[in-house]
């Protein structure tokens, strides 16, 4: 219930200054609009987003045995070559073809970056000499000269349909 201010009023007074207070009037609507605009944008931007987003596949050939997973990573230029890229995945280990699916990536240019944990450690392991001794790839097949490749190498481009991408495992 809205109650009065603690000053004496007359009764017709109080009433409409509780009817003011209580009721949506010029003042709450202008407070309000821009609140509901903004929610409007923002739902508008995430809905065009999602709706320019697409699935990319990676079909990963020369897969050497069925131990362990197969771990793919689809990475933007600042997350090439870490261990945590904004989309990952991965399946279990099959001889011969695997496939891996991210599902609704925004368009842009990315690289894929994928391995064989045959031993389930969860990491690419290399020898004393840091050579992989797990099979691994990148897409557009790219290969580095002393280590692994440069993004500009490695970089696909993702638009708004669907796309396969084909890596061949190294070991």
């Amino acid at each position: 219930m809205c109650r009065a201010a603690s000053m004496p009023m007359a009764s017709t007074s109080r009433e409409s200054t509780c009817r003011q207070l209580a009721s949506p009037g010029p003042i709450a609507a202008r407070t309000r609009w821009p609140w509901m605009l903004a929610c409007g944008i923002v739902f508008s931007i995430t809905a065009v987003q999602l709706a320019c987003a697409a699935d990319v596949t990676v079909r990963v050939t020369g897969v050497h045995n069925d131990r362990g997973q197969i771990f793919a990573s689809l990475c933007q230029r600042g997350e090439y070559l870490r261990s945590q890229c904004e989309h990952s995945a991965r399946t279990a280990a099959h001889s011969g073809t695997v496939l891996l699916t991210f599902a609704d990536v925004q368009p842009g240019n990315y690289a894929i970056q994928v391995f064989h944990d045959e031993n389930s450690d969860g990491q690419l392991n290399r020898n004393s000499r840091g050579i992989p001794v797990e099979g691994y790839g990148f897409s557009n097949n790219a290969t580095g000269a002393m280590g692994p490749p440069v993004f500009s190498d490695a970089e696909i481009d993702v638009d708004s349909k669907a796309r396969v991408f084909m890596i061949e495992m190294k070991y």
